[in-house]
């Protein structure tokens, strides 16, 4: 793993984030790809095992792409200023699931705070958030591969959504959140009638 501080490489790291993701500040809005991104997908990571299913499946579907380098970012600095505040390393897809910056002169896990993982060819990424979930969006054939090794690509969202929304209760600005995350990965079914199967 190594951070990207050359202005070059740090120029197309840049390019490839901004390729997949338009949200800037996280905490504001909710995380969204790019309409040139086909396919997305909400996963609940609710246990080790979980994730560690996730990390295979995305080094097979990555390596299926031809990919072996991929970009990493932490979202958690400089928010509001912009992609290019952002830090940026470039890693080994199989150091994926060892991720970890150094801060404060200690080398400290970052599994608490919200980094995004992306194709150098800007065509997929994923969104891990420090709320439980990730979000993934890709081509067909990159989700459909990451999804052939990961067997809860189907029922996350609904299993995410319950836990969700026990969580928050009748929060009003929280189920606003949700909501406006839901519209920007649902692509075959309403956020608003989907949501109210669970909230009615």
């Amino acid at each position: 793993m190594n951070k990207i501080n050359q202005p070059e490489l740090l120029k197309n790291a840049y390019s490839s984030l901004n390729s997949v993701f338009n949200t800037i500040n996280i905490y504001e809005e909710p995380m969204s790809f790019r309409d040139t991104i086909e396919s997305k997908v909400l996963l609940y990571l609710k246990s080790d095992e979980n994730i560690s299913l996730l990390w295979s499946a995305l080094r097979h579907a990555a390596a299926f792409m031809g990919e072996h380098l991929i970009y990493a970012s932490t979202l958690w600095s400089n928010l509001g200023k912009g992609f290019e505040k952002f830090e940026y390393f470039l890693l080994d897809i199989a150091e994926i699931e060892y991720f970890e910056i150094e801060k404060t002169g200690a080398f400290e896990a970052i599994r608490s705070i919200p980094n995004a993982y992306y194709s150098t060819s800007g065509s997929w990424g994923v969104y891990d958030s420090d709320e439980g979930y990730f979000l993934v969006g890709g081509t067909r054939e990159f989700l459909s591969i990451l999804c052939s090794y990961y067997p809860f690509c189907e029922t996350d969202l609904d299993d995410f959504t319950n836990y969700w929304l026990n969580l928050v209760g009748n929060n009003e600005p929280a189920l606003k959140h949700y909501k406006l995350m839901l519209d920007a990965i649902l692509v075959e079914k309403d956020s608003t009638i989907y949501l109210n199967n669970f909230l009615f």
